[in-house]
């Protein structure tokens, strides 16, 4: 998409909706585009939180200094909470990059989410995927909705775990680390005061398994399909 197309297409979501406070740009991967620090900018420079959701494997030093003063959130995907079975879905070295990109967001100290799409492969580490992003400081973990076409039309389908009574499995077992990490930050607040502490969670089924997993002082939310 050109640059000048991105444009016409920001003014007319904000002429169609006056209540349009945020933006996600994903892909693909946004980050093999030319012009997307231009486009971030643009966007931020309309009032709109930009939320840019990215694999990490492209991210480097410099664009996130110039991505810095323009983008509030960078979302990075991960396949699973540990090198082996990362990389066994998405190629050798694959995991150790994807965190080197989140050590700089860290050391550059912008805000950044974690993301996993669940399939048959990961599904069971999800929970494990949840204790990765909370040790890593992520701000929120997000739990991806699968397209099962793929662009060819083809039927992704056989790929991704459907059965609800696993999927309840893995939502009480992300309930119980919810919990233990509540109890723990509760403590701490007794010794300190900040509010970054603060951590809430509650299970929302009336929404799907693309809602975000919040692991700050917002609402964690975690949704299945009715």
């Amino acid at each position: 998409m050109p640059l000048c197309d991105f444009k016409v297409i920001v003014e007319k979501l904000q002429t169609e909706s006056e209540e349009l406070k945020m933006l996600y740009i994903s892909g693909g991967e946004p980050l093999l585009h030319p012009d997307l620090v231009e486009m971030v900018g643009y966007a931020s420079q309309k009032g709109l939180h930009v939320y840019l959701w990215t694999n990490g494997t492209l991210l480097t030093q410099d664009l996130l200094e110039r991505l810095k003063p323009v983008c509030d959130t960078v979302i990075v995907s991960i396949e699973a909470s540990n090198e082996s079975l990362n990389d066994k879905i998405a190629g050798k070295g694959n995991f150790e990059i994807r965190m080197e990109s989140i050590r700089l967001l860290k050391e550059m100290d912008i805000p950044f989410l974690m993301v996993a799409t669940p399939h048959r492969e990961n599904i069971h580490d999800l929970p494990n995927m949840y204790s990765l992003a909370y040790n890593l400081g992520a701000r929120g973990f997000f739990i991806n909705e699968p397209i099962l076409l793929k662009q060819d039309g083809s039927d992704l389908s056989a790929y991704f775990e459907k059965d609800e009574s696993v999927l309840l499995k893995i939502n009480e077992e992300i309930n119980k680390q919810a919990i233990l990490v509540n109890s723990w930050k509760n403590n701490q607040l007794k010794k300190n005061s900040s509010k970054n502490l603060s951590m809430s969670y509650f299970n929302d089924t009336k929404r799907c398994l693309n809602n975000p997993i919040r692991l700050d002082k917002e609402k964690i939310m975690w949704g299945l399909c009715k």
